[in-house]
């Protein structure tokens, strides 16, 4: 018999929201009934575009402010509100490269950092 491997939210309060992002404070009961409290980010989401032209992958040097460095790093960008995958990673490319997309292909979907931050 597999274990349940939810947890019950018992309460939730939004602490913080903006355009971008909801910090939510949850009090869940876990499997073993012990409460506890969840603070999560909930992400409206983003893409990530593996673009290539003739061969060679596309990448873009970006000042980010959260690392405080301007890495070299795939092009992607946050979901505008009721924007689907598609059209951001169309509009994104657009925007950091100046390169329109052609053929799109979803690669992958995953949660970034699934420990506190709902976005993938």
């Amino acid at each position: 018999m597999k274990k349940k491997l939810h947890e019950e939210i018992i309460d939730s309060e939004t602490v913080y929201s903006s355009n971008l992002v909801d910090v939510v404070k949850d009090t869940v009961r876990l499997p073993n009934g012990t409460l506890t409290v969840r603070e999560t980010e909930k992400h409206r989401g983003v893409v990530t575009m593996l673009a290539v032209i003739q061969e060679a992958i596309i990448m873009v040097r970006q000042f980010r402010h959260a690392c405080d460095k301007t890495p070299l790093k795939l092009p992607d960008g946050t979901l505008n509100l009721g924007e689907i995958p598609d059209d951001a990673a169309r509009r994104e490319l657009v925007e950091e490269t100046g390169y329109v997309p052609g053929k799109l292909k979803r690669l992958l979907h995953f949660y970034v950092s699934s420990g506190y931050c709902s976005e993938r």
